[in-house]
C-alpha cells in the first residue's frame, strides 16, 4: 500500500487482485498536463496508473506536452497499447513498484531541448530493491526518438527493474526530420545501474546513438547492459544491434533498420516488425495514430 502522489489529499492505493478492472480508455488525448498541484516539484503525470489491474482496457492514447512524465505506472498489471507520447518534459514512460503489464505499439518522441528519458524504470526505489512483486513489464514494438544530454536519452534502468524490450528501436530524433541519420553528441541510449534485476532481457532491439554514449562514456551498449546485472551472476538474453542507417518515415513512422524482429519463443507476443507501426505490404494497415492524434505526424 502506497500513498498516491496524484492528489493533494491523503489517498492510498494498492491491492492484491492482478485482474482488477478500473474500466477502459480508448481514443483519449491528454494535452498540456502536469502543472504542480501541491507546490513546485509536485507535478502530476499525463496519466497516472496506480495498482491498475489487467482487467482494465487502455488503448489509443496520446499524451502531448506533459509538464512531467507521459505515463507513470505505479505497480499493477494493466496492458496499454497504441500509445503516442510527445513533448513530455520528464520521462515518457515511467515504471516502478512492481509493474508487470505490457506496453505495446508505443511511439515516444521527445521535443528537442526538452525531456528526460524515453523510459525510466525501477522496482522499489527504497532498498531492498528486490521487493516483490518485481517490476518486469514487457515493452514491445516501441519506437523511441530521443534528444538530450548525458543525463537523458533512451532508457534509465535501475533499482531492481527487470522486464523485456522486444522489437523496439531507439534512435536520435533527427531521423524523422529529413536529414541524414545521425546521433546528437551527448545523447545517451542506455544507463543500466548495478541494482537491476537479473531478469532483464533485450530481444530484437535496434539502436543508434552517439558512439560510446553511455553513462560512463566508455562502454558499448552490450557492455553497459551486461554490467547492470553483473552483480547477480546471471546470464541475460541480449539480442540487440547498433544500426547507423536507421530511418523513420516522417509521414507514417515506419522504421527501416537492418535489425530483424525477434523470433525468440521466450519473448512475449509481439508484431513481426521493428518499431511501432508495421512497414510492409504483407502487414499493411492504417497507422494506428492517424486520424485522432493532435499535432503529430504528417
Amino acid at each position: 500500500e502506497f500513498q498516491s502522489e496524484a492528489t493533494t489529499q491523503t489517498i492510498f492505493y494498492g491491492g492484491n487482485d492482478d485482474a482488477d478492472s478500473s474500466g477502459s480508455i480508448n481514443y483519449l488525448v491528454i494535452a498540456e498536463s502536469g502543472d504542480p498541484v501541491g507546490g513546485q516539484g509536485a507535478e502530476v503525470q499525463g496519466l497516472t496508473l496506480e495498482a491498475v489491474g489487467s482487467g482494465t482496457s487502455i488503448s489509443n492514447l496520446q499524451v502531448i506536452g506533459s509538464n512531467d512524465d507521459g505515463i507513470e505506472f505505479f505497480g499493477g498489471t494493466v496492458n496499454v497499447s497504441n500509445v503516442v507520447i510527445n513533448g513530455a518534459e520528464d520521462d515518457s514512460l515511467d515504471m516502478d513498484q512492481g509493474y508487470r503489464g505490457t506496453v505495446s505499439n508505443v511511439i515516444v518522441r521527445q521535443a528537442q531541448g526538452l525531456g528526460d528519458h524515453g523510459i525510466e524504470a525501477d522496482n522499489n526505489g527504497d532498498a531492498p530493491f528486490d521487493d516483490t512483486p518485481v517490476s518486469r513489464p514487457n515493452i514491445v514494438n516501441g519506437l523511441f526518438l530521443i534528444w538530450g544530454d548525458p543525463e537523458s536519452g533512451g532508457a534509465l534502468l535501475r533499482e531492481g527493474f527487470g522486464g523485456q524490450l522486444v522489437n523496439s528501436v531507439f534512435a536520435d530524433g533527427s531521423v524523422v526530420m529529413n536529414v541524414p541519420s545521425a546521433a546528437v553528441a551527448g545523447t545517451s541510449c542506455f544507463d543500466n545501474d548495478d541494482e537491476v534485476d537479473e531478469n532483464l532481457n533485450a530481444f530484437g532491439v535496434s539502436y543508434f546513438c552517439t558512439n560510446n554514449a553511455f553513462e560512463d562514456d566508455s562502454d558499448t551498449f552490450e557492455a553497459d547492459w551486461q554490467a547492470g546485472i553483473a552483480d547477480n551472476g546471471a546470464t541475460v538474453t541480449f539480442e540487440a544491434m547498433e544500426d547507423m542507417t536507421i530511418s523513420v518515415d516522417p509521414a507514417s513512422f515506419f522504421v527501416t533498420t537492418s535489425v530483424s524482429p525477434t523470433s525468440n519463443t521466450n519473448a512475449p507476443t509481439a508484431g513481426n516488425y521493428m518499431g511501432a507501426v508495421p512497414n510492409s505490404d504483407a502487414q499493411a494497415m492504417t497507422e494506428f495514430w492517424r486520424g485522432w492524434t493532435v499535432h503529430f505526424g504528417q
